[in-house]
């Protein structure tokens, strides 16, 4: 594909940097910083990375229309159907206005007594001295909090582990495919037998559930199956599979990678942890959480957004472009690609001082108030910014927090630590950690 003029072109070496390592795109970010954008040739499709904040805040929302999702989304597409995250136009516009009262404030205050009652049930089987895999923990607690507040019912046990693991073969499979690598029949096999499997298991679901009697049911899958859409016409089942796969998917892995790495934070900076655990104990006072308490944990609250700015969970997102626009001082073609990635630039010294540290402190208001929009965008932003954003940052303090009362979480093996970057950045080889009690 050709270039555009007056952009540089990543070298060989610079590519295979990028392609072969999360952190290679620092590197590129470093050097082409002042330049706003560089190129990396590809063999079909070439790719913009684009490291200024105005530019991605052009992308995302002055001129969201001239671009639509990038090659990404075509293959999770395969998995999530025509829903939410990958629907595209007036279908996305509809889909959004249809779903947004599933994730207004009241909704989620009716769902917060299940996060917190579904964490006590996890931290029952837990003992103190015990080394646990917290990235697992986490996974199976946002797991059956989103299945009761989807389906409202636990699902069995082996049916979600088989879910589990799908789910992240099918996401290897997409970063494979994503970054040109040769992908080999067996694993799309694999891959198919994946999305026949979770889509049976969401069907019977759905089918199983239409047979009851729906006002019984006070979860995300009853409003969906009582939902109209603008012409008045309720959704089919393949519809509502669609979004319930979008939900289901896209509303238990991020916010359980984001605990992971929380926990991982926490445990590794001394001061912050010892004012996270006088914060919960001193605004619960030793009684279980509610969503009324989170405007109290502040200190918590910064916790989370300096995660988030560390350890985006969806740390890159591409955009197609579908009609010429110039973005800042450069004009991209139909058919250009561009990549714009949370991870650099949350970690970008022109944005952030000390970008290499942890400091929860950086987010008081004060000190960011000078800072571009898009110098940190967790969510995306735009038209397409995450619809369950709200819903995955309360669910999020209410497990710190019903957590935090009881442990105190300890690395067990800190060289051990590594970064898996699938869809989501996932810790690579789980995070053992030693149980405390308080």
């Amino acid at each position: 594909m050709e270039v555009r003029t007056g952009i540089p072109v990543a070298s060989p070496e610079e590519t295979k940097l990028f392609h072969n390592d999360l952190n290679g795109i620092l590197t590129l970010q470093q050097k082409y910083t002042k330049d706003r954008v560089v190129y990396i040739p590809e063999p079909n499709q070439g790719l913009y990375i684009l490291f200024n904040a105005d530019d991605i805040g052009e992308v995302l929302v002055k001129k969201q229309t001239s671009f639509e999702k990038g090659s990404t989304a075509n293959l999770l597409k395969s998995l999530l159907g025509d829903g939410l995250v990958t629907s595209k136009n007036h279908k996305h516009r509809k889909d959004r206005k249809l779903m947004q009262p599933m994730f207004q404030f009241q909704s989620i205050e009716n769902f917060a007594p299940h996060m917190v009652k579904q964490t006590y049930s996890l931290t029952e089987n837990w003992e103190d001295g015990q080394i646990r895999d917290i990235s697992s923990e986490m996974n199976e607690i946002t797991l059956n909090i989103i299945t009761d507040t989807m389906f409202g019912t636990k699902v069995d046990k082996e049916l979600l582990s088989g879910l589990r693991s799908s789910l992240k073969n099918f996401g290897r499979f997409i970063m494979k495919s994503s970054k040109n690598k040769q992908v080999d029949e067996k694993e799309i096999f694999n891959f198919r037998q994946n999305i026949q499997l979770i889509n049976q298991i969401v069907m019977s679901i759905i089918e199983k559930r239409k047979l009851e009697n729906i006002d019984d049911y006070h979860d995300l899958l009853s409003l969906l199956l009582k939902a109209k859409d603008e012409d008045n016409n309720q959704l089919t089942n393949e519809e509502i599979k669609d979004q319930v796969m979008t939900i289901f998917v896209a509303g238990h892995g991020t916010t359980a990678n984001m605990l992971s790495w929380i926990w991982y934070l926490i445990s590794q900076h001394p001061e912050v942890e010892q004012k996270f655990y006088q914060e919960i104990d001193s605004v619960l006072a030793g009684e279980p959480p509610t969503i009324h308490d989170l405007k109290n944990l502040q200190y918590t609250d910064l916790i989370i957004q300096e995660a988030l700015r560390f350890y985006p969970v969806v740390y890159q997102m591409r955009r197609l472009v579908i009609e010429e626009v110039q973005i800042g001082e450069h004009t991209f073609q139909k058919g250009d690609e561009v990549l714009l990635s949370q991870y650099a630039i949350h970690r970008n010294p022109l944005y952030y001082d000390h970008a290499n540290e942890f400091i929860p402190e950086r987010f008081a208001q004060e000190n960011i108030k000078n800072n571009p929009k898009f110098s940190y965008f967790p969510f995306g932003g735009g038209a397409r910014v995450c619809i369950g954003n709200h819903f995955a940052l309360q669910e999020a303090a209410l497990i710190l927090a019903t957590i935090a009362q009881q442990y105190q979480l300890q690395l067990s093996n800190p060289d051990n630590v590594g970064i898996e970057p699938l869809i989501t950045l996932n810790p690579k080889n789980g995070l053992e950690m030693t149980l405390k009690k308080r």
